[in-house]
């Protein structure tokens, strides 16, 4: 077996040799000496003979005799001469015919080449190997030549057999259903480094390293020629030529020709990557390696015009990743990135059929295309898509140390129930989306028509919100209402939360349910959470004026907590308004401790040691209450308005309220039970041990003109009208 380097061979065309001069009058005396020499040597020597013995014979003999022995002799000679003519003729003749069979074979060899590089450039099909392979296997007359390309799983190299062309004779694998791919990495290691270093694995198999003998001779191949095929520095693949029926050499100028070949062959599989690449790029999105918006279209026109075909239906799935925007923010783009690649690859690819079409059409929003012809029930099977896509995306991730919890809302439309096209379709499917979003998020909706005009409602919203929040003046569109929390035992008002209203030029008075989530996924929740925290603190301080100081609640986003000069604003305000810190509490959600719990429990700490008080909202129904009251240092909690809404009538609440109740006293922290609103809620809430109520039994929310009028009186202000 021989390993030889990369060299490339010379094509020159070599001329013919000349063919042998005649010689036929020498033909034909070797012809014919044979008729005339025995004659004339025999003659010659009986005269000799006579004379010798005889001596009475005629000297007149003595001429005859030597000149019948002259002539014999000389034929002799002449015979010789000319059979070493006619050895040559012949030899020339052999030498004529090698030549001109190597002639042949080179310009076989040739017009192979030429035919296998118009091929390969003007391939359009992708077949072009397919064609190019018998032209290369009739030239170079071998019983089989194949071309395999590699890849590497799991750390192993294989390779996967792509075309063949065989010889009569010899049975082909490409349609074998019972082929595998062959593992290199195991049984021909050689082959990896050779190849992989541009050379040629070449020989007699019975002279290969006992492991390759054994597999190779059982496929009954005598000699191989394996060439390799690198792309950018990397094994693609290998072309390899077997001989079945007997033991072959390969010249060194047939290893230059089908080195060329190999040479093409890369050339044409690097422009076809380039191609592919290209294409790749155009029609995919970079980051997850879905589907982008351009392929999603002509996949789903395609799918609408077979659906429109064979009366069948197609289904869009919209989905919207929540909170994804807060852990871009706080924990960085690159971070964003390589969480979305774990959803992509680990949730939402495990979970969809595999021949449903997922792509990409935003930072954190995705569309899903479902066919009826690859699911029986549509309608049920896009409800159950739906709802497996919201238990996977539900599930807490751990990704590089961080565990975070997300959620997705989901919108589904149907062809042609809902949409005559590709654009409309998934317009609704996106509506239907935002009305999960409005509702709650976490959940999914079906598209119905009434949803457009709560959509065009939307955009109209946002654009009014984002107009009186940045082009004027806050205060002069937006206004806090308080409400107040009351101690049930002594009857006085120990506080009050903030809540903010929109007064519309158009619509009166907006309620934050339907505002403040436009702000929260616009960014406009920053500026409102700034006029918010200043007015409050303005309105607190003007009561400590009055002689009536009161601490004021304020919510704070799950934007704003993670903004790492969140203490040096608050403390700015604080100073601005001359307010002691005391008399401000920053109330925030479970949700909004998700993303960077490290980093809001730098913040909360240091807004702790300001003096200002800190509230976890909605306690209770979160993912992890209890380890919130451990980890941060929250000096009042909020029970959830679900608990004190069903309390009355369900003896499992009232033990979970007063379980919550009693842990949070026996950390030092104050229990506030909001959405209040009728008197057996406050007696049941009262007997489990909570003091400290707020809902509509006591007030609705109301502004600071009628609070002061109702509640407040100068050193009376903590007496509850």
């Amino acid at each position: 077996m021989a390993v030889q380097e990369k060299k490339r061979s010379s094509t020159k065309r070599p001329s013919p040799s000349p063919p042998p001069k005649k010689v036929e009058a020498t033909d034909k005396l070797v012809r014919v000496s044979p008729f005339v020499l025995a004659p004339l040597v025999g003659l010659g020597l009986f005269l000799l003979f006579l004379l010798l013995r005889l001596p009475l014979v005629s000297k007149s003999l003595i001429p005859p005799a030597v000149l019948a022995l002259g002539l014999g002799t000389g034929l002799a000679l002449w015979q010789g001469q000319g059979q070493k003519a006619q050895r040559q003729v012949a030899e020339e003749r052999l030498t004529h015919e090698q030549e001109k069979q190597g002639f042949q074979r080179r310009e076989g060899y040739l017009k192979a080449l030429v035919e296998v590089e118009r091929l390969l450039l003007a391939d359009s099909r992708g077949k072009a190997l397919e064609d190019a392979l018998p032209l290369l296997g009739e030239a170079t007359r071998a019983d089989r030549i194949y071309l395999s390309q590699c890849y590497s799983d799991q750390g192993e190299l294989f390779s996967r057999l792509l075309a063949e062309w065989c010889g009569p004779g010899t049975t082909g694998q490409i349609n074998n259903p019972a082929r595998k791919d062959v593992p290199l990495s195991q049984s021909f290691p050689r082959w990896v480094q050779v190849l992989g270093d541009e050379g040629v694995v070449l020989g007699q198999v019975s002279s290969f390293p006992q492991e390759e003998r054994r597999v190779l001779e059982t496929q009954g191949i005598f000699t191989l020629f394996v060439l390799p095929i690198n792309i950018d520095g990397d094994l693609w693949g290998y072309l390899a030529l077997e001989s079945r029926r007997q033991p072959r050499e390969w010249s060194v100028e047939e290893q230059g020709y089908l080195k060329i070949a190999t040479e093409a062959i890369t050339g044409a599989q690097t422009r076809r990557n380039s191609e592919q690449n290209t294409l790749q790029q155009a029609l995919h999105d970079p980051l997850t390696g879905l589907s982008n918006r351009r392929r999603l279209r002509e996949q789903l026109e395609l799918a609408i015009e077979r659906a429109q075909k064979n009366h069948t239906s197609v289904v869009a799935v919209y989905m919207d990743l929540d909170r994804f925007k807060q852990i871009n923010d706080t924990l960085g783009h690159a971070f964003g990135d390589r969480f979305l690649q774990f959803v992509v690859r680990r949730r939402l690819l495990t979970t969809i059929g595999q021949k449903d079409l997922l792509a990409r059409v935003g930072g954190d929003e995705f569309v899903l295309i479902m066919c009826e012809e690859n699911h029986a029930d549509i309608v049920n099977g896009a409800a159950k898509m739906a709802e497996s896509l919201l238990k996977a995306l539900t599930e807490p991730i751990l990704l590089e140390g961080q565990e975070l919890v997300i959620s997705t809302s989901i919108g589904i439309s149907r062809y042609p129930t809902d949409a005559q096209d590709a654009d409309t379709l998934v317009k609704n499917a996106d509506v239907a989306m935002y009305r999960a979003k409005e509702e709650g998020r976490g959940d999914f909706r079906f598209f119905t028509p009434q949803m457009n005009r709560s959509t065009r409602e939307r955009f109209e919203l946002e654009a009014d919100l984002r107009h009186d929040l940045t082009r004027v003046a806050p205060s002069e569109n937006f206004t806090l209402f308080f409400q107040p929390q009351v101690d049930v035992g002594t009857g006085r008002m120990i506080g009050v939360e903030s809540l903010v209203r929109w007064r519309h030029a158009k619509r009166g008075l907006v309620s934050p349910a339907k505002f403040v989530p436009i702000a929260e996924e616009t960014g406009l929740v920053q500026p409102l959470g700034d006029f918010v925290l200043n007015a409050a603190c303005a309105q607190a301080a003007a009561w400590a004026a009055m002689g009536c100081p009161l601490r004021v609640a304020v919510n704070l986003s799950a934007q704003q907590l993670r903004n790492r000069e969140l203490p040096h604003q608050v403390g700015e305000v604080l100073a601005k308004h001359n307010l002691p810190a005391k008399f401000l509490e920053l109330e925030l959600t479970e949700t909004a401790l998700l993303v960077d719990t490290n980093g809001a429990l730098v913040i909360l700490n240091a807004l702790k040691q300001m003096g200002i008080a800190l509230s976890l909202d909605d306690f209770g129904a979160g993912y992890s209450s209890l380890s919130h009251l451990r980890q941060y240092p929250f000096t009042v909690v909020k029970v959830d308005r679900s608990f004190v809404k069903s309390i009355v009538g369900s003896v499992r609440d009232q033990m979970v309220v007063k379980a919550l109740i009693q842990l949070a006293h026996d950390l030092g922290i104050t229990v506030v039970a909001e959405g209040v609103e009728t008197a057996p809620q406050c007696e049941i809430l009262h007997q489990l041990g909570c003091r400290h109520f707020q809902g509509y039994l006591f007030s609705p929310p109301v502004d600071a003109e009628e609070l002061s009028r109702r509640f407040l009186k100068p050193n009376l202000h903590e007496r509850a009208a």
